[in-house]
């Protein structure tokens, strides 16, 4: 006998999963029970359909029993495949598959892979966080005393009811022992779960064979365990439609002979019932542009690798010899040095194969060639596959196809795409999208004036009114005060809202042909000089100080009741680099920790100026130094650099964070001029204004050190560029000691060192909270 059946009784029944081949393949419904609280009569209403869950929190006895592995089955009969449909917090996507596949009789259990069950509450920094295995009665009864209305409002009660009818509880994946035959994640981060390090595929729907982490849970060895990935966005709307790309793909595997055979041959036939299952549901803006290969008239190309660090167009046609298409990529090839010199590469994608493409160059050269020279360059993508062009892969990956207009079809009735603009930049990211009807030709010249004002902006912190044009004056953002605007643009007028005469609140014009010589000339057009001031009161290599931490990426810190927590992105330029070996937050004693945006070589002379002062401090005193003993220190050795011909000041800001005995938390801003402020809340770098209004909106004084790192991710989030991983970003935090460490005094030995205040989250603990 297996001894890990002598521990588990369960094992010892009857694996429920046999069917005969020939006999009813129906399973055996769960038993009901009627240990759940009275409802609200709109949601008996609502679910009045379906069955309350047991009372016990214990899987029910045909899903259980369906984690048996070593019984031997008698010729004839079938395994069931048990289904584990895993989310975030088992509560909204997972539970959702679990009440459809229960329905339709499929053996299903659920399951999340965070650290805690996290719900929605009344503010995004306020959420209601529960411990798995916390019934769902009790967090229904708990929301319902809360807020009725608002948890009715945004569904979270339904859900609830729902839930509390299919089982007793939240699981957590961590904590399961039973192993499924097929689990289903709804997000990447999910999968990384699941999966546990295992290698993994970049598609989205990925299939594992053998999984550690899985294997050591019960089950039998040299078994395969499917594991496939489902991007499901956190919503209502998307679970439920999602609900049935699942129904699908379950009838499909349980309908299989072998599911390792012909796994590939399920998961191709998904992808094509189910498109929008495995991508969002639209791409928007601030999407990451889905990556492809695809064949084109300059050769084969991977889409991402194509673009490099350049800007790119990417412009999708009806078909090839069309009157309006030839206008238009006639007009694009005579516009190729326009677009050569703003760094942007085009390319075009339309529903025919690459013979037609390179017969339809020459007439398009042929006709651009009345109104200029024309000669096509750019490539044009064959959006084929390998029969014939019956799938428009690419095209509906970008949600190209015409919806609208019945006769946009080729001779077998698949829909041609319509006239789409994607404008992605160097980080992939789609930054614009115009949709245009087939029987309307694009205006390019507004395509080239939304990537000038696009790169402009990102480049100077600006935005562009009606009707603008390169050369033109440009607007300051409206967040961004007076001061800074002094210090940032020298030369700008003021005009007061018209709306609101009286208000502070003003829109900055700058004479954009002033500022932009000043932003891109590389010699005469700024001073030198630090030591001179200008006409106007400043030093303008300050400015330019300022102007390098701007284009920094983005830090930021909040202070917290009992804590801070300072967070930073950490991108490297290249995936050649070793990003192990970058650092954006440091610690500099025990008690005081530093972020930074700018120069990473200045931070690093920095932060060994300040170790070593704040090693001489101990020397003396016995003891760290305040943080705003430290935070002076460093930001007199960056004043000093000010003061000095032939030098230039360090081209970083700083957020140092630290407690001590006197102050307790407190969190200080470092600029290149040698100021430094106290601060609730900061931010620095290149989103510093968008962050900072972030932050104004949702701070308040007692907010926990937990709320903290949350809103600090949120906050990143929105000017976040790709995708958050806990590879892309370092949190830092600094938490207030408790009496009994304050009273243990010194720890370490000999060393007499003090217990550490501040420490550097690992990447295990990011993961966790960017899972929540």
């Amino acid at each position: 006998m297996d001894p890990r059946r002598a521990r588990d009784p369960r094992l010892s029944r009857p694996d429920p999963r046999i069917q005969r081949l020939q006999g009813d393949s129906t399973p055996t419904p769960p038993p009901s029970g009627n240990a759940h609280l009275p409802l609200p009569t709109q949601l008996d209403n609502d679910f009045n359909d379906e069955t309350p869950a047991s009372s016990s929190n214990v899987v029910p006895a045909p899903v259980v029993d369906a984690i048996q592995r070593h019984s031997s089955p008698s010729p004839g009969y079938k395994p069931r495949p048990l289904f584990c449909v895993v989310c975030a917090s088992n509560q909204n996507r997972s539970m959702e598959g679990h009440s459809v596949l229960s329905k339709a009789g499929y053996l299903v259990i659920s399951s999340g892979t965070g650290s805690a069950v996290r719900l929605p509450g009344p503010s995004i920094d306020k959420p209601n966080i529960y411990p798995f295995g916390t019934p769902y009665q009790i967090i229904f009864e708990d929301l319902h005393t809360k807020d009725s209305r608002l948890y009715m409002a945004n569904g979270l009660l339904q859900m609830l009811d729902r839930n509390r009818r299919i089982k007793t509880a939240p699981e957590r994946w961590q904590d399961m022992r039973s192993v499924a035959d097929v689990v289903i994640t709804c997000e990447e981060r999910c999968f990384d779960a699941v999966c546990d390090g295992a290698w993994r595929n970049q598609l989205r729907l990925v299939f594992v064979q053998v999984l550690s982490d899985l294997l050591s849970r019960g089950g039998e060895f040299n078994k395969s365990v499917h594991v496939i990935n489902l991007e499901i966005k956190d919503n209502h709307e998307e679970a439920l439609i999602a609900g049935k790309a699942m129904l699908d793909l379950a009838a499909a595997i349980e309908a299989a002979d072998d599911i390792d055979e012909r796994i590939d041959e399920i998961l191709q036939a998904q992808q094509e019932n189910h498109p929008h299952s495995n991508n969002e549901m639209s791409l928007r803006l601030g999407s990451t542009a889905p990556d492809f290969e695809a064949q084109t008239t300059a050769g084969t190309i991977k889409f991402h690798e194509w673009i490099g660090d350049s800007w790119a167009v990417l412009f999708s046609h009806p078909g090839d010899f069309t009157p309006v298409c030839t206008t238009e990529l006639g007009e694009v090839a005579r516009r190729a040095p326009d677009f050569a010199k703003r760094g942007v590469k085009v390319i075009g994608i339309s529903a025919n194969g690459l013979d037609d493409h390179n017969k339809w160059i020459q007439d398009i050269n042929e006709y651009g060639g009345k109104f200029g020279p024309t000669d096509v360059q750019f490539p044009i993508r064959a959006d084929q596959s390998q029969i014939a062009d019956p799938d428009r892969k690419v095209s509906t990956l970008y949600d190209m196809l015409d919806a609208q207009d019945a006769t946009n079809r080729d001779s077998k009735g698949l829909p041609f795409t319509i006239r789409t603009v994607f404008v992605i930049d160097p980080k992939k990211v789609i930054r614009l999208t115009i949709s245009y009807p087939a029987s309307t030709g694009r205006n390019f010249d507004e395509i080239i004036r939304v990537i000038d004002s696009l790169q402009i902006g990102d480049k100077h912190r600006v935005t562009t009114p009606v009707n603008w044009k390169k050369g033109e004056d440009v607007i300051v953002h409206p967040s961004v005060t007076n001061e800074e605007a002094k210090t940032l643009f020298p030369e700008f007028t003021i005009h007061k809202n018209a709306r609101h005469p009286n208000s502070d609140h003003c829109f900055h014009l700058p004479q954009f042909n002033l500022f932009f010589q000043m932003a891109s000339a590389d010699g005469g057009a700024y001073s030198y000089s630090l030591t001179v001031f200008s006409p106007s009161g400043k030093l303008v290599q300050i400015e330019h100080a300022l102007a390098a931490v701007a284009q920094g990426t983005t830090s930021l810190g909040i202070k917290a009741s009992n804590g801070i927590v300072i967070a930073s992105e950490k991108k490297s330029s290249s995936i050649l680099i070793d990003d192990s070996m970058l650092d954006k937050v440091a610690v500099i004693c025990p008690n005081i920790g530093i972020v930074y945006s700018g120069m990473g070589p200045d931070f690093r002379v920095l932060i060994a100026k300040a170790r070593k002062s704040a090693q001489a401090y101990w020397k003396i005193y016995g003891e760290y130094p305040p943080t705003r003993v430290l935070t002076q220190e460093i930001a007199t050795v960056m004043q000093q650099a000010t003061q000095s011909g032939g030098v230039r000041p360090y081209g970083v800001s700083l957020l140092v964070a630290g407690w001590d005995s006197n102050r307790g938390q407190t969190l200080y801003q470092v600029d290149p001029s040698g100021s430094f402020w106290a601060w609730k809340a900061s931010a620095i770098g290149k989103n510093m204004v968008n962050a900072k209004t972030f932050l104004e909106k949702r701070y308040s004084d007692d907010i926990s050190l937990e709320d903290a790192i949350h809103t600090a991710l949120l906050t990143l989030k929105e000017g976040f560029e790709g995708q958050m991983t806990e590879k892309t970003i370092e949190i830092g935090i600094v938490t207030v000691p408790s009496i009994s460490d304050l009273e243990a005094g010194k720890i370490g030995g000999e060393t007499g060192r003090p217990k550490p205040t501040f420490r550097k989250l690992t990447e295990e603990e990011v993961r966790d909270y960017l899972t929540l």
